[in-house]
């Protein structure tokens, strides 16, 4: 097995930069990212890159971290992404909104999560060649569907917008679709799934089985369209890329590892013969005392046939990238094909460009970007990566609407507080029934003071009409609360009952009871023609 320098982004070793830039080198770029339940957060146990244990290597769970893992021997440099889909990593951040109480509710924290590692599945699918996705269950999960089809339109939308603009100050350069490839994405699945044969034949039904899932569910969902020169990410169309892990070995504890290799010493050293058989046992402490773990009646290991680890299918998909590159594409009519393996120096320098763009300045308040569309792009990324937000957002309005249209009385002055109140609890009804998502108490409070405020409104109101006072700010506060009702205009008579005119409801006495009738003689034709002269109104 080949030797991997390991180093964390940026803290970049200068004697592995001076072998790694050396000789303009290409190099195909694999990134790791997904899932994993370990203290470490380390995903390339099942890739065969780690020469000791992941739990001896000392590595800490830290949210947005990139590690690097190159070989001299090698023609491939691995990035191993850790984000909050590593469960430590979701650990940590759970702690911290704890102590601070920042999300309140599940959903909302929950949104936190796809959001942070969805900006990290962008920046991979920008800088890679391959992104290998780790899955700890042994199904595909199916809620990275809306993850992708955001990404998706986040990208085509909003990235190939301010992207050609950065790019044009920088000397990185990568093409018409500004990323080495669209990138091929594979699928290990370190667990594989109880009561199926571990056989080859088995082994590839199931992975031939998953494999047709992903991709009609990619197809149907047009995360792979036809026509899109630069989607998300590709899938192979002549090639296996998905593959279950069989060897229960690659997590194994190296302390229970290392008390069996010592008891197997123990075993051949022994110089007890197999006729003393019975006096060894009757000299145990207990059963199987001193007896390796592989021979010890309760544990007995069958042998699993021996297939190809992930590193040889991994290197199937390396040998394609440098020999011929990705071809991907479902179209019929073939285009020509955006592919890359640029020298690891100008590789470098354009991963910094693009970690700055899709990374930092996200984590910095203070950033101020200078071009409008990258502006939007910081700071609505969370709402256009928010689907449940708009979805509970409808349900809401809708479930306002409703009990609006049901507390809308115009004539509320005419009732007590507790006609009121039954009101208000028979629309809050109506409300609960339609409304969901974090935001339904926060909505609800505020319909209740809606309600409130309308019928003190109109208990003012009749108290003002009585004592001959203006009321403007009554009268608007009641067009608020009643955008949708009837007009409040009334239609009355002039003195001669040959004339109607239409007016606003008076809220004072003398323009309700004199002014109007000083008015309406000058306009009512039969007044005006029975006028006598000298008479004076």
């Amino acid at each position: 097995m080949a030797f991997f320098e390991t180093w964390v982004y940026p803290n970049d070793p200068p004697k592995a930069c001076e072998t790694l830039f050396q000789d303009e080198r290409k190099l195909v770029i694999v990134g790791v990212i997904g899932k994993s339940a370990f203290p470490d957060c380390n995903k390339m146990a099942g890739l065969n890159v780690l020469h000791s244990h992941p739990s001896h290597l000392n590595y800490e769970s830290n949210e947005g971290e990139i590690r690097f893992y190159y070989s001299k021997s090698e023609d491939v440099l691995f990035l191993h992404f850790q984000t909050t889909y590593d469960e430590y990593c979701m650990r940590d951040a759970m702690v911290k909104e704890m102590e601070n109480s920042q999300y309140g509710r599940h959903l909302n924290f929950n949104q936190y999560v796809r959001n942070r590692f969805a900006k990290m599945l962008l920046f991979a699918t920008q800088v890679c060649h391959i992104v290998v996705f780790v899955e700890l269950s042994v199904t595909f999960d199916s809620s990275l569907i809306s993850i992708f089809k955001s990404l998706k339109l986040i990208r085509e939308r909003h990235v190939l917008k301010f992207l050609p603009k950065l790019m044009k100050s920088s000397s990185a350069y990568l093409g018409k679709g500004y990323r080495v490839c669209s990138p091929r994405c594979l699928f290990f699945f370190e667990n594989y799934p109880d009561g199926y044969d571990k056989t080859e034949e088995s082994i590839s039904k199931l992975e031939f089985e998953i494999e047709d899932n992903i991709y009609k569910m990619f197809r149907n969902e047009l995360i792979i369209p036809n026509k899109s020169g630069t989607p998300l990410f590709s899938l192979p169309g002549n090639k296996r890329f998905v593959y279950y892990n069989t060897d229960d070995k690659i997590r194994e504890d190296p302390l229970l590892q290392t008390l069996h290799e010592l008891q197997c010493s123990f075993e051949k050293n022994s110089y007890f013969k197999d006729d003393t058989k019975s006096n060894l046992e009757e000299l145990r402490l207990f059963g199987g005392f001193g007896i390796p773990l592989a021979q010890n009646v309760d544990a007995v290991i069958e042998e699993q046939p021996k297939r190809n680890n992930f590193m040889n299918f991994l290197k199937d998909h390396i040998k394609e990238a440098l020999q011929f590159g990705f071809d991907d594409g479902v179209s019929k009519f073939k285009s020509k094909n955006n592919f890359l393996v640029p020298t690891v120096r100008t590789w470098y320098e354009t991963f910094k460009l693009f970690h700055n763009i899709f990374v930092e300045n996200f984590d910095n308040p203070n950033y101020e970007p200078a071009d409008p569309s990258y502006k939007f792009f910081l700071e609505s990324f969370e709402k256009l990566m928010d689907i449940d937000e708009g979805f509970f957002s409808k349900c809401c309005e809708n479930g306002i609407k409703k009990a609006c249209n049901l507390y809308n009385n115009p004539v509320l002055s005419h009732y007590g507080k507790s006609f009121q109140n039954a009101l208000i609890d028979e629309a809050l009804s109506v409300y609960s029934a339609h409304a969901r998502g974090p935001n339904v108490d926060k909505s609800e409070q505020k319909l209740v003071d809606n309600f409130e405020q309308c019928w003190i409104a109109e208990k003012h109101s009749e108290s003002l009409n009585f004592r001959s006072k203006n009321n403007t700010m009554w009268k608007q506060s009641r067009k608020d609360c009643y955008a949708n009702s009837n007009s409040n205009n009334l239609a009355s008579t002039c003195n001669c009952r040959h004339t109607q005119s239409s007016r606003e409801d008076p809220y004072i006495m003398r323009q309700e009871n004199y002014e109007f009738y000083q008015i309406i003689p000058d306009v009512c034709l039969f007044c005006v023609k029975n006028k006598k002269p000298g008479l004076l109104h």
